[in-house]
């Protein structure tokens, strides 16, 4: 398929779902009696710009797909946007990419980017936009620590970020990305002031069969915090395609702690990865197919 045609086919498919307005209508679930949570609904789609990754982690080629159109492939209604290779400079800018994503059930963006990017200003943009927009209920930290457990920002700042999530009329969540090699009682500080903290292994299959001992580890760190388990489309650690043995085994369990309240949600990462048809995002998606209309009877 030459360019012309693949921009045109793009153009037809956001025009399909941008025609839904405001009404994330898209990917209501067919099953699920009215006012009940379904699966799906707790279903995250963590997005990168456009080729985020192309020429990187052994990927094959280049990418082309938009956070929204990997959301709309799996079937996966909220979505995260790390600013990262995309840093708009305005609050203008960042209201654009706002109202591109109204069909989506929730949205959040980044204050901390990948590699632990952040500024001022960047920050206040992004904070701004969360308070004025209805589907953002938060904010999230990308890459927080480095090596030494030391954080983007300090526990000061951290806490100042806090306040003004809560200070406003609408109350807002702050969001962490903690990988399982950070569980160490030196992050309980900046622990202590997320509400939602997601988490991650990048890893192989054997170190993935770990998740539920580090989980637990988690759990004791920081009881008060809800959490996200984060999954890995693809092996970014060792720059190679994840086993669909592996994506059964995150997503099976991921599965399980929703429907046992230990987890709010899963993420699925990432979507700039969701174009190559790798098996394990071809796995995924059927499965989310097969499991996400599932009524759920724990709070949400």
């Amino acid at each position: 398929m030459d360019r012309e045609t693949t921009s045109l086919s793009r153009r037809n498919l956001l025009k399909s779902v941008y025609l839904l307005g405001s009404s994330p209508l898209l990917f209501a679930s067919e099953n699920a009696p009215k006012g009940r949570m379904s699966v799906r609904d707790r279903f995250w789609m963590y997005g990168q710009e456009p080729g985020s990754q192309n020429g990187h982690y052994g990927l094959p080629g280049n990418s082309y797909i938009t956070e929204g159109e990997a959301a709309f492939y799996l079937s996966i209604p909220n979505l995260i946007l790390d600013f990262c290779h995309r840093t708009p400079e305005t609050l203008d800018q960042y209201r654009k990419l706002a109202l591109a994503c109204r069909p989506f059930k929730r949205v959040v963006g980044s204050i901390v980017g990948c590699s632990g990017q952040t500024d001022a200003n960047d920050r206040d943009l992004v904070l701004h936009l969360a308070s004025e927009t209805q589907n953002m209920p938060g904010v999230i930290m990308d890459d927080f620590f480095n090596k030494d457990r030391v954080g983007a920002l300090s526990v000061e700042e951290l806490r100042r970020v806090q306040r003004r999530l809560k200070s406003g009329n609408k109350k807002l969540d702050l969001w962490l990305v903690l990988y399982d090699n950070q569980l160490d009682p030196a992050v309980n500080d900046y622990l202590a002031l997320c509400d939602i903290i997601t988490f991650w292994s990048l890893s192989t299959l054997h170190e993935l069969e770990q998740m539920p001992t580090s989980f637990a580890k988690l759990e004791k760190l920081a009881p008060h915090a809800r959490k996200m388990l984060g999954c890995y489309m693809y092996n970014f650690g060792e720059s190679k395609p994840m086993p669909v043995s592996a994506m059964k085994f995150q997503c099976e369990l991921a599965l399980k702690w929703i429907q046992e309240g230990r987890i709010q949600g899963v993420i699925f990462d990432e979507s700039d990865i969701c174009d190559f048809g790798f098996d394990a995002v071809e796995w995924t998606r059927e499965w989310i197919r097969q499991v996400g209309d599932q009524v759920l009877t724990v709070p949400g």
